[in-house]
Formats: C-alpha cells, structure tokens, sequence
C-alpha cells in the first residue's frame, strides 16, 4: 500500500458533514481503500465534492453500470461532485479516473492515479472537474446525500442554468436519469 497523506486536498477542502457507515467487506485496490477509509462518508466545500463511503462505492458504481453498459464490473465509483458527475477508478487501469455524467451521457478520461488526483487535479483544475465558479454562483449548501439535479433534464432539452437546479437526493436523481434514458 502506498501512502497518501492527503495534505493539500485537506487544505483546500474543508469538511461539511459526515456520514458514518458500516464496511460491507467490499476491497478495492489498497489507494482506494485507504482513501475510502481516511476521507470517505463526507461531503466537502458544502457539497461541491463528496467521497463515498464504503457501502455507496458498490451501489453508486452499480447506477452508473446501467447507465454505461462499457464499464460493468471494470469501475469503482468513489465521489461525485455538486451536480452528480461520478469519479471513478477502473479496476484494471491505475492511473485513470474517469468522470462520468449522467446528464449527458458522457465519459471524461483523467490521466492521474488517485493520488494526483486528490493532491493536483482536483484542486488545480476545481473548476474544470466540478464547475466550481457554477457551484459558487447558485450558491446554495448540500450535504452528503445530496446534489443540484436538473428540474428539466439537460438531455430533454433543459436549460444549464442556476434557475434550471434544485436540491434533490443524489441516488435518486441518478436513478431518474438511468430510467429515463435507459428504460425509454
């Protein structure tokens, strides 16, 4: 196992609440776990970034397979950020993350391993990875379970605007999202 000490993302993102979980038994890749186990069940910057607990690693990585069949039994999801974009490792790939959104069914491929991407990516490109300035601009708190989803989904023709998001619970929204464009 690799050491990660986290500094520079504990000091660039701040704790806003915590969620407390039991481990399911579920292993990942030592970076991971010790991720999961040090910084996971917490929602960061007033939601703009979430890292799983262990038991929604499983149950987040299982939405997203429906969503984007490729990556069945290949990923595990560990965070989201404000407007429910999923992180993910792939269990084959070390150094990749990917970012999925649901919204517009769409695969962003991070080139880091997980250490550069908490120590680097996430905090020098905030705003590239989690619409950052966007997040600041509705301005509005979220805490673990929730995220900003669409009132009119994106790929329904809603607006990307702050007056087209609403506080909603993310496990739902994506649900949504997944029976919407999946089941239709």
């Amino acid at each position: 196992m690799i050491n990660i000490n986290f500094t520079n993302f504990t000091n660039n993102f701040f704790v806003k609440d915590i969620i407390t979980d039991e481990l399911d038994g579920n292993t990942y890749h030592s970076s991971l776990q010790e991720i999961i186990d040090k910084l996971g069940g917490k929602s960061y910057n007033n939601g703009l970034f979430v890292i799983y607990g262990q038991k929604d690693v499983s149950n987040y990585a299982e939405m997203i397979e429906r969503l984007f069949p490729q990556a069945k039994d290949k990923i595990f999801c560990f965070g989201r950020d404000w407007l429910n974009h999923q992180f993910a490792v792939i269990n084959y790939k070390p150094f990749t993350i990917l970012q999925f959104d649901p919204n517009y069914r769409d695969i962003t491929h991070i080139e880091v391993d997980l250490k550069q991407f908490f120590e680097q990516e996430l905090i020098l490109k905030c705003n590239d990875l989690c619409a950052k300035d966007y997040f600041l601009e509705w301005n509005k708190p979220l805490n673990y379970s929730q995220c900003a989803g669409y009132i009119i989904p994106l790929f329904l023709s809603g607006n990307d605007s702050v007056d087209n998001l609403q506080i909603v619970d993310s496990y739902v929204d994506l649900e949504i999202l997944v029976q919407l464009q999946v089941n239709s």
